[in-house]
């Protein structure tokens, strides 16, 4: 399967409520542990052999995004890559279009989103108990931080590093990847409809014209508490913040994104909630605007068509919210 012949546009978003799906159809709910979360999968079907089938298509699907891209597992095609160092060329095919596709968003975002920020997870100890890097750390790990150290070899299918230290992280995409490649099952098993929760980013899609989700945006600091409302369809929601995933370590705060052209995690200011046709746009997107901050966000966003944006931040103990046009259409 090649990654670049599943750009789709894709499903219905997030929340809970479906408003209009023909009452023949049987709706199955089913829950997997995969990629370090839960995956919740609800599907309607005309029968319910039909949706249990579904399920297991759309849930083998995301294992198969796991097996190719996860950093955590070196037997993946990323987990090769990464352990290859400079040393020599991996061969990688299902790899090559989806690099593409993450370096013109690394373009797009001015940097803000880049995937290749293995050194400087290193350098604070975002996978263990977390440490407050020197300066000299901090300047160490960009020097192995960035998509330009991967050369792709399209004519042999390969990729290599050209420098030693550098590795690929999927925390700011796969999940979004896995929505995508999920949806493409699930047409194929010819669904009417499906609401998908990964870990916080909903996928949700319907083949009724007049089907439609109720999906709740959370407070930043409160992730119990709904502040805002969207009405969406065919389409994917994710929201990136670290209000709750984040350390205090000697005084200083140390949140789990990493701002790729300093060095610096991303203090918690708040959540950005990005709704886009495409999950793994979503997913992207989410976190490049997150690590810009909330006013290069908006004036990021605001010059888009093609998602829409909520910006939640947090002013003494004032929640701030701010929208594009497109999320101003979508809000209830």
């Amino acid at each position: 399967m090649a990654w670049g012949a599943l750009a789709l546009i894709v499903g219905l978003i997030t929340g809970g409520v479906q408003d209009v799906v023909p009452a023949r159809d049987v709706w199955i709910t089913r829950e997997f542990r995969t990629m370090g979360t839960v995956l919740r999968i609800e599907v309607a079907a005309p029968s319910r052999t039909s949706a249990l089938a579904a399920s297991e298509a759309a849930f083998r699907a995301v294992q198969r995004v796991d097996g190719a891209i996860s950093s955590w597992r070196r037997d993946s095609d990323v987990g090769r890559l990464n352990a290859s160092a400079a040393r020599r060329p991996v061969h990688a095919p299902e790899l090559i279009a989806l690099i593409d596709e993450l370096t013109t968003w690394s373009v797009d975002t001015e940097g803000a989103f880049d995937p290749v920020v293995g050194a400087l997870i290193e350098a604070w100890d975002l996978r263990g108990a977390g440490r407050y890097a020197s300066a000299e750390d901090v300047v160490a790990a960009l020097r192995r931080t960035g998509l330009r150290h991967l050369r792709v070899d399209a004519a042999h299918d390969a990729l290599q590093w050209t420098v030693d230290g550098a590795w690929l992280d999927a925390g700011g995409f796969g999940k979004g990847l896995a929505l995508r490649v999920a949806r493409a099952a699930l047409d194929s098993a010819g669904v009417t409809a499906a609401r998908l929760d990964f870990g916080g980013q909903t996928l949700a899609t319907g083949s009724d014209r007049h089907a439609s989700w109720l999906v709740g945006v959370a407070h930043p600091d409160r992730r119990s508490h709904s502040v805002a409302a969207l009405r969406l369809q065919n389409a994917s929601a994710a929201t990136s913040g670290q209000s709750e995933r984040h350390r205090e370590l000697d005084g200083q705060v140390v949140g789990h994104i990493v701002d790729p052209r300093t060095g610096y995690p991303v203090s918690p200011w708040g959540s950005v909630t990005v709704v886009s046709a495409d999950p793994m746009v979503a997913d992207i997107v989410a976190t490049a605007l997150f690590v810009m901050g909330p006013d290069a966000a908006m004036a990021w966003a605001r010059e888009r068509q093609d998602v829409g944006v909520l910006a939640l931040e947090v002013v003494d103990d004032v929640l701030v919210r701010r929208t594009n046009q497109i999320m101003e259409q979508l809000l209830q």
